[in-house]
């Protein structure tokens, strides 16, 4: 697998926990034939929808569908990525984009994993957001609370500034507490009803085994970053475990980010319908605390049609701030 050049542009999606609210891209629905159309913004597509955890099996189709239209659009535009990366569910849009999965085996495997985590939506599992605290001192929170019987996990490590838990609702604000006396500037519950990335989530994978290993992968024509192992792969058995391991195991954005960096792509392109976005914060921290003395990328990100192919720049620290999300 060679190395890019340093031409070349990372495109990254973020995944169904990102706020999407839709609204730049039009209203967006779903193509499952049997389905009726689906209005994302109606579906709660958006992670905005605080003090809510309601959650709709179309999330994730929705999402897709959104992300597939603006990576078409930079691609008829003469755009295309040297490297591929997506943060959780936005695995699936990247290896469309990166040419591994066609449009219409993603949406059908979008569709049953959004079924699959809607049955496990009952609010017993939920997520936090650790902002300020080193990886390793909450990774030991998690610890010391399964010495004491307690289910929590690490769920993502996003930036040397933010990690996200996954575990029973009963258990967070006792981590929450653990964290925050520990020097977290802030800690967030996240409006999700299941511990997503985590073994909570194993009924998920299992479900979703028998469609995995019909849907055909193939090699994708630039590397695809897995945010399960944070290392490049273009193999295509590999990544059908990858996407089934993504279910259960923490996604390690960090280290897939860090690593895709060291091989000099000039430009991190976020696709998406948000703005703010959601990843180049985490991008900027992680150039700037992993990655010290490197020429830092161009941070853009294309969040409708008319974005498309080059996207808005991504420079005022006010923004940097948002895409970290705030109180």
């Amino acid at each position: 697998m060679g190395a890019p050049s340093r031409s070349a542009s990372l495109w990254v999606f973020a995944g169904h926990g990102a706020r999407q609210p839709l609204g730049p891209a039009g209203p967006l629905r779903t193509r499952e034939p049997s389905a009726p159309p689906v209005d994302a913004t109606r579906a709660g597509a958006s992670s905005g929808e605080t003090g809510s955890s309601r959650y709709s099996p179309d999330v994730q189709p929705a999402l897709l569908s959104a992300a597939h239209r603006l990576s078409q659009a930079c691609h008829e535009r003469g755009a295309g990525p040297g490297g591929v990366l997506g943060h959780s569910f936005g695995e699936f849009a990247a290896l469309v984009a990166g040419g591994s999965l066609t449009f219409d085996d993603a949406f059908a495997l979008a569709a049953a994993r959004g079924r699959a985590m809607a049955r496990l939506a009952d609010g017993s599992g939920s997520m936090l957001a650790v902002i300020g605290l080193p990886a390793s001192s909450v990774s030991g929170v998690c610890a010391e609370l399964a010495a004491s019987g307690w289910s929590v996990y690490v769920a993502a490590w996003n930036s040397p500034t933010q990690t996200v838990l996954s575990g029973d609702s009963d258990a967070l604000p006792e981590a929450a507490s653990r964290c925050r006396s520990l020097g977290a500037r802030r800690t967030r519950t996240l409006p999700v009803p299941f511990a997503a990335h985590s073994p909570f989530m194993a009924p998920v994978r299992e479900e979703l085994v028998d469609l995995l290993q019909s849907v055909p992968i193939a090699a994708p024509h630039v590397p695809f970053y897995s945010t399960v192992t944070g290392e490049p792969t273009v193999d295509p058995a590999e990544i059908r475990g990858l996407l089934l391991r993504s279910v259960t195991h923490p996604v390690r954005f960090r280290q897939a980010i860090a690593t895709a960096l060291r091989r000099n792509y000039r430009e991190i392109l976020e696709i998406g319908s948000a703005w703010p976005p959601t990843l180049l914060g985490f991008v900027r921290d992680i150039c700037r605390e992993d990655l010290p003395g490197r020429r830092p990328p161009l941070l853009s990100a294309v969040t409708s049609v008319d974005d498309a192919p080059n996207g808005r720049r991504f420079t005022s620290p006010s923004v940097v701030q948002d895409a970290r999300g705030r109180p």
